[in-house]
């Protein structure tokens, strides 16, 4: 038996963020998180948001997902 959720009923938005601890060496620390998301159907969509931190024990905001519609 093959289920989809409806768009709406699945769960979300997701608030996103990174928490770095330690920039290491170089004094920055770099990082990517990436988004896969399957629509139940087989598709698939690939989001990425890339990130700088300058600080020590930082949490960095990457937005949400899904993204609010404008």
């Amino acid at each position: 038996m093959h289920r989809t959720l409806s768009p709406a009923a699945r769960s979300g938005p997701y608030r996103l963020q990174a928490h770095y601890c330690s920039r290491g060496p170089m004094g920055y620390g770099m990082g990517k998180l990436e988004i896969v998301d399957h629509d139940g159907e087989g598709g698939l969509t690939f989001e990425e948001r890339p990130f700088v931190v300058m600080q020590d024990r930082a949490f960095v905001e990457l937005g949400s997902y899904p993204a609010p519609k404008r």
